[in-house]
């Protein structure tokens, strides 16, 4: 509050209007107002640093956990980049797998053909049987296992020594009848060359075979490699995760103390701005406090210079009328000018 200084005229209205007391009383409530809000704002000021630096400590402590969890993450993403790459070879070896598996049982396809020609001599004329008389038992072998092969689903190895046993039979036959030959479908069948046939097939389904069993042990031992290396990975990914959610935990804990922090620098602001409303008023009492100690000075002159003037009349007085004066009237009529020397 600013206080316009007032003309003499109106000196004495507006020393009516001050009362001293009063302004004593505002200024003791503005006094303690100030006191109670610089109180305030140090209680805040330290509730701002409090929380400030709580944030940084938390902030600091998240930094290094992220760095923690990175190094997790690196030495996790080496491992399953590589398994990633077992996996590749892993699929490859499947194709090599499936490829030499087709070769295999194309192989054997050709043997079944082959065999299945011999098995038609068994439904011959009867006239044309009477030449298989002598391998008949033998052939009848040869068609359960042909049939049991045909209509039943097996392993691989089970397939397989029923097909040896088929070919000893084939062998048997050739033995006790070297020049069989019989005319079937305009196709001369002769049980050496089907032999023959059948055991380089075998030879080839056999080496296909055993390129294709290498094949899955190999991916075998890449899977069991895979196993191990995710084996491997796995406390790797749970530490980066678990990092990662205590840091979660903490940007929580961040954002709390952030909030603390600005919610006191809104409360220390607004008691900055009460503080300088403060301010003011103390100026504006005191400018009231100037303003009175000055009129009050300037009343005090007047009654004074009445004092004198009065003084000054009186010694006036004596020294017209011839009476003595002392030093002190003298000097002051020889002041005013009332007196003249010479």
């Amino acid at each position: 509050m600013t206080e316009k200084m007032d003309t003499p005229a109106e000196d004495n209205e507006q020393a009516l209007e001050i009362n001293r007391e009063e302004l004593y009383a505002q200024l003791e409530k503005w006094q303690a107002a100030r006191k109670f809000n610089q109180q305030l704002q140090y209680q805040y000021s330290q509730e701002v640093t409090k929380w400030r630096e709580m944030r940084d400590k938390i902030k600091d402590e998240i930094n290094t956990i992220r760095e923690d969890a990175l190094k997790e993450k690196a030495i996790r993403d080496k491992i399953n980049n590589e398994v990633a790459k077992l996996k590749e070879d892993r699929s490859s070896a499947n194709v090599q797998i499936a490829d030499l598996k087709l070769k295999r049982n194309s192989a054997w396809e050709q043997i079944k053909n082959i065999r299945s020609k011999l098995r038609s001599l068994m439904e011959l004329k009867r006239d044309e049987k009477k030449k298989l008389k002598s391998v008949y038992p033998l052939m009848r072998r040869f068609e359960e296992l042909d049939w049991t092969i045909m209509t039943k689903s097996m392993p691989f190895e089970k397939e397989q020594t029923m097909m040896n046993e088929i070919e000893q039979i084939i062998s048997e036959i050739s033995k006790q009848k070297q020049e069989l030959e019989i005319e079937y479908d305009d196709v001369i069948i002769d049980f050496d060359e089907a032999k023959k046939q059948i055991e380089e097939l075998k030879e080839v389904a056999q080496q296909y075979h055993d390129l294709m069993i290498q094949t899955v042990q190999d991916g075998e031992k890449i899977h069991e490699r895979i196993l191990h290396d995710v084996k491997e990975s796995e406390p790797h990914h749970q530490a980066m995760l678990e990092k990662f959610a205590q840091i979660d935990e903490l940007k929580k804990e961040e954002e709390a103390a952030h909030q603390k922090m600005v919610e006191n620098l809104k409360e220390l602001d607004l008691l900055r701005k009460g503080m300088d409303e403060i301010y003011q008023e103390l100026r504006a009492i005191e400018k009231k406090f100037t303003y009175l100690k000055n009129l009050e000075a300037l009343q005090k002159l007047k009654e004074q210079e009445k004092i004198l003037d009065k003084k000054t009349e009186e010694a006036l007085a004596k020294y017209k009328s011839g009476k003595k004066l002392t030093m002190d009237e003298f000097s002051l009529l020889l002041k005013k000018n009332l007196i003249k020397t010479g």
